[in-house]
């Protein structure tokens, strides 16, 4: 295999969901059409993507799926790649719905996958080089994040300060033999697709709780530490938060909207 091969892989885009935290946003439009600076979610992620290298996306859609199509079909048509949608069912858990896509995706080789509800600014081929370099199994992207509570600020035991929209790098973990270190985890990966045998995709009801244990247990795994900006759309305060003139915060409107100019400038060469 060439080092050119080796750095292709297929990206899988979770966007089968209902979005039932978005309430009535969702009613007529998939949570990953709902527009951030006048693009759908979905646009950030494909074009993203494509410009990392990517050429082959599988989408395995649900709840709107033909509406999900729609958009791909005419916005990514003429584009040369290969996007396709498969309908997984609106109400089936994620495992199940890789299960019933996994005929599409490569026998050898790895995925990229990722939820179909952030936005994200990095080249996916710097996390598949640290993947195929530490010949891992699954790499994990991890990210630092603004933290959406206060924050009481500890010196030792004396309390220092307190503060909002912070960012933070991880959390303390409470187990019994002590304090963990818990990154945060961008819902985003790289993974062999072979991978995916480990746990019975077909009956999966928890798919990252049931998958990612198991290969942490079993198999040689890393983390990504993800740079540049990512932030994800839970809620409508997410959406109205990175989106200026809609209650928008600067701390994420602004890079969302330096990340879209960039976006389309590349696109145009």
């Amino acid at each position: 295999m060439t080092e050119n091969q080796s750095n292709e892989f297929t990206a899988v885009i979770l966007c089968g969901g209902q979005g039932t935290r978005m309430g009535s946003m969702t009613e007529e439009l998939p949570k990953s059409l709902l527009e951030v600076q006048g693009r759908p979610i979905l646009w950030y992620i494909i074009t993203r993507l494509y410009l990392s290298g990517v050429r082959r996306f599988v989408l395995p859609v649900g709840y709107l799926g033909h509406r999900i199509a729609q958009y791909v079909q005419t916005t990514f048509g003429e584009m040369d790649c290969e996007i396709t949608c498969i309908d997984t069912g609106a109400d089936t858990p994620i495992g199940q719905r890789i299960h019933r896509v996994r005929s599409y995706l490569p026998e050898e080789g790895n995925i990229f996958l990722t939820n179909g509800d952030a936005l994200f600014d990095f080249d996916a081929k710097d996390i598949a080089a640290l993947h195929r370099d530490a010949d891992a199994v699954i790499t994990f992207a991890t990210v630092r994040t603004v933290s959406k509570y206060g924050l009481v600020v500890l010196d030792g035991d004396r309390i220092a300060g307190f503060e909002r929209e912070s960012l933070v790098s991880g959390y303390q973990i409470e187990r019994e033999a002590g304090l963990n270190t818990g990154l945060v985890y961008a819902g985003i990966c790289m993974l062999r697709t072979r991978s995916l045998d480990m746990i019975d995709l077909g009956v999966s009801q928890r798919f990252e709780s049931e998958l990612f244990p198991a290969l942490i247990a079993e198999a040689n795994t890393t983390q990504f530490k993800l740079p540049g900006f990512w932030y994800s759309i839970d809620t409508p305060k997410d959406l109205a938060g990175v989106n200026i003139g809609a209650g928008g915060n600067p701390l994420f409107a602004e890079p969302a909207t330096r990340l879209k100019n960039d976006l389309e400038a590349s696109l145009l060469g």
